[in-house]
């Protein structure tokens, strides 16, 4: 088809897209020279009319990389150009939401992809197929360019009213908040396109024109870039306000935002406080909002382009009823960028899973009782791919467990050869999934380039850490295995099926003769107690937080055989040696629990630590407080012990813990603890180590 009648052509899809409200895409399968060509001679598009290009094959001003995508959610295009040499799909997915009715989402899609068998990929091309509005374009193919029914479509002048009533019911709920009773807070959930932004400004705004005494409103989030179009929002509402830094005023009304954990330390006083993207905050930093404010409204997004959200809702919610009176919730369903049936966010939710359904249950009294054998089955990508059902049940079950589950995630499920995928299954059913890498050998020479910090090899973490952050070359003699993720159907959680599962991937990693079954996670105090139970031993814990949980990274081992067992106890001993002496610097905002939970499966022996001398400073100690100084080592080297053989109650030990071990003052375990004062802090510890000494 000539250039004349292609343009026209998108000129009638872009009316017949505003029309019914719809967007578009139109995938270009080719050399990237081709597509640009297309572009530029058929579609008589160039680069600079696109409203948003992400790339990583261009060095133009302007255009959006894997490290800035982010910035741009919550803007909105009528056409995006994605050049992608990879095809980063989480990218992809999130700037397909910036796209707005009436607009197309132009993307190249390499040869390369499909010719290196992309499971994904080959899902993603057999969608397109599914909708009128998303075209595929091949290199060297002529492209059949279909028709489209409308009347009249270069009327395009659609009236739509805003806010919707969905965001109405969120904006007056918000405001309920502030002028109801105290402890009940709102959950507001939506996805992508459905105007949460925007509902939470004309909240606001219509707040502060209504209150005559100055109101302070702080809104806090994962990142400053969450929150950019809300304070756009409110500063087009607001007229004559100022904004400066990350504070917004408006008469004598303020607003701030402030990131959680500075929240959480200053505790600043608010009228409202504002969680925004929850999702992409640690629970157990949300839990800390809600002990320190009354009034707090809580927002995210379920279907995420960045993480599923449906894992917040099942963890979050009956952990904030614990500390609410009642709790008031509002989805935003209908969308204000584009029409409810549009066909690309239909398309890209179905490639990418997002809306994935868990499965219900048929025999859930039979699971519970376990009456009925599990089958247990690996899969590759390419069996997944052909086996949609399956596959869509199993990332339910990741989606749902774990709230972070990204797009990418597929993608690594269906395209790379070192990854597994481990179910568990009852009447055919899955109800527990793991995924598991392989850490295939290492070249000579790549082990001296990973030991001189060369090179980093993509999926082995194991491999490498040992080898460069624990000095110990000897890791590259063994074989391992790594478990990614572990989930469990939330409907049988708590059944021993993700112990069940484990047992199955430990036994079938030793029959393929694997040295070592290791995990790397966010060390919440749950998780670390299920890898404990099922005897894996902490190695190293990472003493900066992850950015996307909050938590500190815990590696764990498990030895498979008497070899790999020496290595694996010269690990752990080397570990728990130093793991102490961090505790007052590394990890001294270490929650008490993990701690605890650490040091409870700490090797140590007691003939081998408590001396008589030390017994005797002990002993002194529980008569006269003012021996704790010269009985602070004793003390130490005890606890440490104990711990290691305390299997309950180890809450009654925190105190000393933070003491002892963590070097904090008098005076803050005197806060921490709620204790009235420093002699009754000692009496305190006295009576604790009379009791179990």
């Amino acid at each position: 088809m000539d250039q004349l009648s292609t343009a026209k052509w998108l000129v009638k899809f872009n009316q017949y897209l505003a029309k019914f409200r719809f967007r578009g895409a139109i995938f270009l399968y080719g050399d990237l020279d081709w597509a640009l060509d297309w572009l530029n001679n058929e579609a008589s598009i160039e680069l600079s009319d696109f409203g948003l290009i992400y790339s990583d094959m261009f060095i133009n001003e302007g255009v959006i990389t894997y490290k800035n995508y982010r910035h741009q959610l919550g803007t909105e295009n009528t056409s995006v150009f994605f050049a992608d040499s990879d095809f980063n799909v989480d990218a992809f997915a999130a700037l397909s939401g910036t796209i707005v009715a009436g607009g197309i989402c132009y993307i190249w899609l390499p040869q390369a992809l499909l010719a290196n068998h992309s499971g994904f990929i080959k899902r993603l091309t057999s969608h397109i197929d599914d909708f009128s509005e998303v075209l595929l374009c091949k290199q060297g193919d002529e492209l059949t360019l279909p028709e489209f029914e409308c009347s009249d479509c270069s009327n395009t002048n659609i009236v739509f009213s805003l806010p919707t009533i969905g965001q109405r019911s969120s904006i007056s709920a918000i405001k309920k908040v502030v002028t109801g009773k105290t402890r009940e807070p709102l959950v507001i959930t939506a996805d992508r396109g459905r105007g949460k932004s925007t509902a939470l400004a004309i909240a606001v705004s219509e707040l502060m024109a209504a209150n005559t005494r100055n109101l302070h409103i702080v809104i806090t989030a994962p990142h400053r870039m969450a929150t950019n179009i809300f304070f756009s929002h409110l500063e087009r509402l607001c007229v004559n306000s100022t904004v400066k830094g990350s504070r917004f005023t408006w008469q004598k009304h303020q607003v701030d935002f402030i990131p959680v954990d500075e929240l959480i330390h200053d505790k600043p006083l608010a009228d409202l406080i504002f969680v925004d993207e929850a999702a992409g905050i640690p629970v157990y930093l949300l839990e800390q909002v809600i002990r320190v404010y009354n009034r707090v409204v809580f927002s995210s997004t379920i279907h995420g382009y960045e993480g599923a959200g449906k894992g917040f809702s099942n963890k979050f919610l009956p952990l904030l009823a614990k500390h609410s009176r009642k709790i008031k919730e509002c989805y935003l369903n209908e969308p204000i960028r584009w029409a409810n049936n549009d066909p690309l966010e239909a398309f890209v939710f179905n490639t990418c899973m997002l809306n994935a359904e868990l499965v219900e249950l048929t025999d859930y009294a039979e699971i519970s009782k376990q009456k009925k054998p599990f089958k247990y089955g690996v899969y590759s990508g390419d069996e997944l791919v052909n086996n949609a059902r399956l596959l869509s049940q199993t990332f339910a079950i990741l989606i749902t467990a774990h709230y972070q589950t990204k797009p990418s995630d597929l993608r690594l499920m269906l395209d790379d050869p070192t990854v597994s995928v481990h179910i568990l299954l009852h009447n055919d059913e899955p109800v527990a999934v793991a995924l598991v890498v392989t850490e295939h050998p290492l070249t000579e020479q790549l082990q001296a380039e990973i030991i001189a910090e060369k090179r980093r090899i993509k999926g082995h973490l194991l491999t490498q850490l040992i080898a460069q952050q624990l000095l110990r070359t000897e890791s590259f003699n063994y074989s391992y295995q790594r478990v990614m993720r572990i989930a469990v159907h939330p409907r049988v959680q708590g059944k021993g099926l993700g112990t069940h599962l484990l047992n199955e991937v430990v036994d079938q990693a030793s029959q393929a003769r694997i040295d070592f079954i290791g995990t790397s996670f966010a060390a919440s105090s749950q998780v670390v107690s299920f890898w404990r139970d099922n005897d894996f031993k902490p190695i190293k814990l990472g003493f900066n937080r992850d950015a996307s949980s909050g938590e500190h990274s815990l590696v764990m081992l498990k030895a498979l055989n008497s070899g790999s067992s020496n290595f694996s106890n010269v690990l752990v001993q080397e570990f728990y040696r130093e793991f102490p002496h961090w505790l007052p610097d590394e990890f001294k905002a270490l929650d008490y629990s993990l701690i605890a939970l650490v040091l409870s499966m700490s090797p140590i022996q007691e003939q081998e630590v408590i001396t008589e001398r030390d017994r005797l400073l002990i002993s002194s100690f529980t008569q006269n407080a003012n021996l704790y100084s010269k009985a602070k080592l004793s003390l130490s080297k005890w606890l440490q012990y104990q711990l290691s053989v305390q299997t309950s109650e180890l809450e009654s030990y925190y105190p000393l813990i933070a003491k002892t071990l963590m070097h904090q003052n008098d005076s803050k375990v005197v806060e921490n603890f709620g204790f009235t004062g420093k002699k009754a802090l000692y009496q305190a510890l006295q009576e604790l180590i009379e009791l179990t000494f």
